[in-house]
């Protein structure tokens, strides 16, 4: 499984070894659940939810134009942060990943400065002096060990590592805390909700209790299977875990996602087809009876 950002039925291009012809592979794209990225924070006596970040602070904070953490701005929203002179430092993913994808595009919207200078991507240039480590792991592990750090994971190692997370304000103004609901909120206040759009992405959404970088996580699998065994089994499991799915889903940090959604991604995998063109024979019916 791959975490990327919004897609629906997605050409992928890589240059052949034998001559550097450029060859196409079709492939279908469809989310697997909602979750959200989250700020986490090491600063000594700062809990979980006590320090509060908006979308322009956090931009102008990983941009390096806030680098103290009683900087004005701050301390605006955290008045217990003016005594503190610590320097921030700034964790950030070295690998491409769809966590940097849904964070960046979260800072470009609410930054205009951060959408010219960096943008929105699985990778960026991060100003000199970021801290760069592979995957969530890499900063979670980073941020335990460096006072004064920051840094954005998944919220299911929020959970895991049990770490002092930042409140964010959204869209509707209201400071909100990431959890289940908040993604849920995000969701219910797109067009996932209502038109089974999924390439819409759900970073700040309008919504009283919205978090502002929602996100889904997404699968790849090919149009064409060259191993219609094995891909058939694939997409019998996803399908099982769309309809069994959903209380395990919703009682951790993901949400499950809407009837709409899984039917549009059900129809999408059915046109699935081995090399000769001819549809993988395979049904919900059969699945459903796996089911019991």
């Amino acid at each position: 499984m791959l975490w990327i950002p919004a897609c629906a039925g997605t050409t992928v291009r890589r240059i052949s070894r034998s001559g550097g012809v450029p060859l196409s592979y079709q492939l279908v794209c469809f989310p697997s659940a909602i979750s959200g990225v989250v700020p986490v924070v090491n600063l000594a006596g700062v809990r979980a939810g006590e320090l509060q970040l908006t979308g322009e602070l956090l931009a102008d904070i990983f941009a390096h134009r806030i680098t103290r953490w009683n900087d004005p701005a701050l301390v605006a929203l955290n008045p217990s942060l003016g005594g503190r002179k610590t320097p921030i430092v700034t964790l950030a993913r070295s690998d491409g990943s769809g966590t940097t994808y849904n964070f960046t595009d979260y800072l470009s919207k609410l930054s205009p400065a951060w959408k010219q200078s960096y943008g929105t991507n699985f990778t960026v240039a991060w100003p000199a002096d970021t801290v760069l480590l592979k995957g969530s792991s890499g900063i979670v592990t980073g941020l335990k060990h460096t006072e004064g750090a920051i840094g954005y994971v998944d919220y299911n190692y929020v959970l895991q590592d049990k770490l002092a997370y930042a409140r964010m304000r959204n869209r509707d103004g209201r400071v909100v805390a990431p959890d289940a609901e908040g993604f849920a909120a995000a969701l219910n206040n797109s067009a996932w909700k209502s038109q089974a759009r999924f390439e819409e992405m759900l970073t700040d959404r309008p919504g009283a209790k919205s978090w502002p970088i929602t996100m889904g996580t997404f699968v790849i699998v090919p149009q064409v299977a060259n191993n219609p065994a094995q891909t058939l089994a694939a997409l019998k499991f996803f399908t099982w875990a769309f309809v069994n799915g959903e209380r395990i889903a919703d009682g951790g940090s993901f949400v499950h996602l809407p009837d709409s959604v899984q039917a549009r991604i059900y129809a999408d995998l059915t046109r699935i087809t081995d090399r000769s063109g001819q549809p993988l024979q395979w049904s919900l019916t059969e699945v459903l009876q796996l089911s019991h």
